[in-house]
């Protein structure tokens, strides 16, 4: 027999007894974990870190058979937070908020309007001796509205729109499946034996609240990058061989002063430039300079026009390539912040100078810039 949980989860319905929360959750982490494994970029563009990834795809699995005690009592029993589907949802947008990676206002209204559908009679009910459920198709609703949610608000941003989709679903999820039901459930479970396990969040991945965070979450990345495929600039690729020789310059000063009298720069001579000004910028002690020129000079061999704002991918070439490229975006974001270090800006001078020789390979030395850079 079952112990009856306060997440919601989906009833078995006359089709058969395939677990559809369970499969859609793991399919919904799959999808994150791909994601991050062949476009990083789009995640550093949002400031997602690795240990981020492993939280939200390893802690959700492993954290669904975690119940943290509550010394609130329920009748004979006592209250228990689930660690996979109620506390690292928590911890995650808690983070998030706090270091300014999450739109506050725009979540907050996600939150309310995924908790309001959750709540709603057709979506959720308190059954005794279960828990709070959710039947098919209806368990579908919080994770559609928290991605549609996401698309409206973050048109503009739609990098914001990742965490405000997770947030809107989780949270809003947790808020109207489990905390709304609170009174009810107090009422249903008051004269509960003993034995039973009365748990926010749930089950973990059998939850809504892990699977409305993570479906929506999952579904505005997929969206993302289909519809931004064509729209982001990728670099060249490079030779077979990675790490390439470094890109030397013999005096900055003077590649700089003929850099300003060409006509129509070329992408590799623009890249050389500004190698020039991250040297120059460095040996003045202005590191966030130095940091960003060297971005700059990586993001000037890409095919398009303008800044790319962050988001740059290597197609094809070596793994540490699509590495240092990305270190590169996150020391340009930390240096437009103004925290850019010595030690930050010397390894972005040098990664600078390898990344612009592999993708160049050695077009440099065919530039009007030839005679200063051997």
């Amino acid at each position: 027999m079952s112990s009856p949980f306060l997440g919601a989860a989906q009833e078995t319905f006359s089709w058969s007894d395939i677990p559809w929360g369970f499969l859609l959750a793991l399919t919904s982490l799959g999808a994150i974990y791909l994601f991050y494994r062949r476009r990083t970029d789009v995640f550093r563009a949002f400031g997602f870190t690795t240990q981020e990834v492993a939280i939200l795809c390893v802690g959700s699995v492993a954290g669904w058979v975690v119940n943290v005690p509550t010394p609130l009592p329920i009748g004979d029993s006592y209250l228990t937070f689930n660690l996979g589907g109620a506390l690292i949802p928590l911890f995650l947008v808690g983070y998030w908020a706090y270091v300014r990676k999450l739109p506050l206002l725009r979540a907050a209204g996600g939150i309310a309007l995924v908790a309001y559908v959750t709540h709603l009679p057709l979506v959720t009910e308190v059954v005794p001796g279960k828990g709070v459920l959710s039947q098919f198709p209806y368990f579908f609703l919080p994770p559609l509205v928290a991605l549609a949610y996401a698309l409206v608000v973050c048109f503009k941003d739609p990098i914001k729109g990742v965490p405000v989709a997770y947030a809107s679903g989780s949270l809003g999820a947790l808020l109207g499946a489990d905390v709304l039901h609170f009174p009810t459930i107090q009422a249903v479970f008051r004269d509960a034996p003993a034995t039973d396990v009365l748990s926010f969040g749930g089950a973990g991945v059998f939850d809504m609240v892990f699977l409305a965070g993570a479906m929506a979450m999952a579904l505005n990345l997929g969206l993302l990058l289909l519809f931004h495929r064509r729209g982001l600039d990728a670099l060249p690729e490079a030779g077979p061989e990675y790490p390439a020789k470094p890109l030397e310059i013999r005096d900055s000063r003077k590649v700089w002063n003929h850099y300003r009298t060409l006509q129509s720069p070329a992408p590799v001579e623009r890249a050389v430039a500004a190698i020039a000004l991250s040297n120059l910028a460095l040996r003045d002690g202005d590191f966030n300079r130095s940091v960003r020129m060297s971005y700059l000079a990586v993001d000037s061999l890409r095919q398009g026009n303008g800044p790319s704002g962050g988001r740059i991918v290597v197609r094809g070439g070596s793994p540490d390539l699509q590495r240092d490229v990305d270190f590169l975006a996150q020391a340009y974001r930390e240096a437009t912040a103004g925290r850019a270090t010595r030690l930050l800006a010397g390894d972005a001078n040098v990664t600078a100078k390898v990344v612009v020789a592999a993708l160049s390979r050695g077009g440099h030395k065919g530039s009007r810039l030839a005679e200063l850079v051997p």
